[in-house]
């Protein structure tokens, strides 16, 4: 007998060969897989980690190498610098005021610019203390700066041959975001080397020269005539012909100082970059290996996992036999196991390192605020709440029911809240940046305050510390405390913006939100507090004979006076004007005056209450 062995086939009871079909061997595979889910889904998982990583590592460093390549071929390679090295004695050399015009005749040259050093420093206002710089540099440019590093301005326009003769200044972008130059134009100044300078433009960040985002750019005639600064220039910027870059930066050292070549260095800054790109490649050879590694430590996951599967089976696998099933058709139903669990790992591994990989590229074009990030998300603002929301205060659920006219503020967290309501809602600008010290103190832009018209601000409730400035019918701001803190408070005024009011030691702070610029301050001194305003006006708080009244004083009489009240559960001040003045004027002014009344009228109610409760102890 031959025990249904025909052939060297194996047959079954039928008599007919064992035959396994693909369609029942992927349906046997996956019974298979099923059957052990935890062991499955850990298998896979090796395999999902290691090509993930694959796809996520080839996709960035793809993408990074792409944006240098693009960024290096639409910035041009055919930069050079010129710099003052070091010299034989080991002191920085000096470039000849000629350099760059002798640079200029090289006959690939297409142009040259250079800056000079100024011996200053930059501040946003005269109050700032000397010490604090933020590491701003201050430079003297030519007026071709821009066009020969090929860069843009974000605001405003670039030194030209009669702004080069006149107090105006050029900030690089990071200069601009640490003084908090948001404008430009003229209509902010700034404090530098001892003079008022106005800001006529910032520019857009700068890759081959870095040194300029965070620098302060004055013309070379201003910078001699009001700084005393030299004309030897301390950096030349070259545009030469692609093809004869080698030639060019051959001659430049023997051009720029024929006296001392040996002091000259020149540099590409294209380098740098280049040598990131080639960085970023030595990064994906190591990152693949990585995934390489994690790749062949599933694969042995999964042996291993086969191999337990076939011992752990063997009842299974008799069986099969029993019934006809060959060797082979046990090894294909194993091998189509291993290759079901390696086809899923790979699947969901390639999905999770391409969703990571357009994560990462969107997440630097959100941090960047540039294309492909969310309007609001991208500049770090936080989405407010709907006026439906669970959060919705109890002023404006009553709005809300009611169907009125919600308060302003409230109306510009929740604009649902007006549709359809007639209210008047304060204008804003469709830029809300905070003005100046001089725009706030002379601004006549919104109308005037007329000699004895009052200003009220009114508390709106008795369980917090907020006050709306009116004028009759008209809303000219508020101010409130935050809780919990009595010596900071925030306000918003018609024509001045957001402001903030910050008591620290003896002196009252009064400058834009985020502290951006100080509009005023208020020193306590020995004769009574003392307001420093813009232009050097200054005014003295002056407590009148009466109650809780004061006056806003200055060398041509009173300005304002301010009266407070103290109710049972709210209270109030009272502005009067003294004199016309512009309405901006007059809102600030009056948000100091009310400022400086609620606080001491909070200090004395504090200081009743503490002699009460030791009296009520001490009984």
């Amino acid at each position: 007998m031959n025990n249904g062995i025909l052939g060297g086939r194996r047959q079954g009871r039928s008599g007919h060969p064992s035959r396994l079909r693909p369609a029942d061997t992927w349906a046997l595979a996956a019974l298979g897989v099923a059957g052990r889910p935890v062991r499955a889904l850990l298998s896979a998982l090796g395999i999902a980690l290691g090509v993930a990583t694959l796809v996520a590592v080839l996709g960035i460093a793809g993408s990074s190498r792409a944006q240098l390549i693009a960024q290096i071929d639409a910035l041009g390679t055919n930069l050079l610098t010129v710099t003052p090295g070091q010299s034989f004695t080991n002191g920085q050399a000096v470039l000849p005021a000629t350099a760059p015009a002798m640079v200029r005749r090289i006959g690939p040259v297409q142009s040259t610019a250079a800056i000079g050093e100024v011996n200053a420093n930059v501040y946003r206002n005269d109050r700032i203390p000397l010490a604090n710089t933020d590491a701003i540099n201050v430079y003297s440019a030519q007026t071709n700066l821009l066009q020969t590093m090929q860069g843009h301005l974000a605001r405003g326009r670039f030194l030209n041959p009669a702004t080069a003769r006149f107090p105006a200044v050029v900030l690089g972008a990071s200069a601009a975001a640490a003084l908090g130059a948001d404008r430009a134009g003229g209509t902010i100044q700034v404090w530098l080397g001892g003079h008022w300078f106005a800001v006529v433009g910032t520019l857009e960040p700068l890759p081959l020269a870095p040194e300029l985002d965070r620098a302060a750019l004055i013309g070379f005639p201003v910078a001699r005539r009001l700084l005393g600064a030299r004309g030897s220039p301390v950096e030349i910027y070259v545009r030469a012909s692609p093809v004869s870059m080698a030639a060019v930066a051959g001659v430049l050292a023997a051009t720029a100082d024929p006296a001392a070549p040996q002091n000259v260095t020149v540099t590409s800054p294209a380098d740098a970059l280049t040598t990131r790109a080639d960085a970023s490649v030595a990064l994906q050879s190591l990152f693949l290996a990585l995934g390489g590694i994690a790749l062949l430590v599933g694969g042995i996951g999964i042996a291993n996992v086969m191999v337990i599967s076939v011992l752990e089976r063997r009842g299974e696998i008799g069986l099969r036999r029993a019934l006809g099933a060959t060797r082979t058709h046990i090894a294909v139903q194993f091998v189509t196991e291993s290759a079901l669990l390696a086809f899923a790992g790979g699947t969901s591994g390639a999905v999770l390192g391409g969703v990571r990989h357009h994560g990462l590229r969107h997440g630097t074009a959100l941090e960047r605020g540039g294309p492909g990030a969310h309007p609001r998300r991208g500049h770090g603002r936080r989405r407010r709440r709907g006026w439906r929301g669970r959060r919705l205060p109890r002023a404006a659920r009553r709005a809300a029911v009611s169907r009125r006219c919600p308060p302003h503020h409230l109306a510009r967290r929740y604009p649902a809240l007006a549709a359809g309501v007639a209210c008047r809602q304060p204008q804003r600008s469709t830029v809300p940046t905070t003005p100046t010290a001089e725009e706030a103190m002379s601004d006549s832009i919104g109308g005037t305050v007329e000699r004895g018209q009052v200003i009220s601000l009114t508390r709106r409730s008795a369980w917090r510390r907020e006050y709306e400035m009116r004028a009759g019918e008209r809303d000219l701001g508020w101010l409130r405390w935050r809780p919990g803190r009595r010596s900071f408070a925030q306000a918003e005024g018609q024509g001045i913006g957001p402001i903030e009011l910050a008591t620290r030691r003896r002196r009252v702070v009064v400058a834009g939100a985020g502290g951006a610029e100080t509009l005023a301050t208020v020193d306590r001194q020995r004769g009574g507090p003392v307001i420093h305003a813009a232009r050097g006006h200054t005014l003295r708080w002056d407590k009148t004979a009466r109650g809780n009244h004061w006056a806003m004083r200055d060398q041509d009489g009173t300005v304002l006076t301010v009266a407070a009240v103290q109710g049972l559960l709210r209270s109030s001040v009272q502005i009067s004007a003294e004199r016309t003045m512009p309405e901006p004027t007059a809102v600030l002014l009056g948000l100091i005056g009310g400022y400086l009344a609620l606080s001491e009228l909070q200090y004395k109610t504090d200081l009743a209450a503490a002699i009460a409760a030791a009296a009520a102890s001490s009984g």
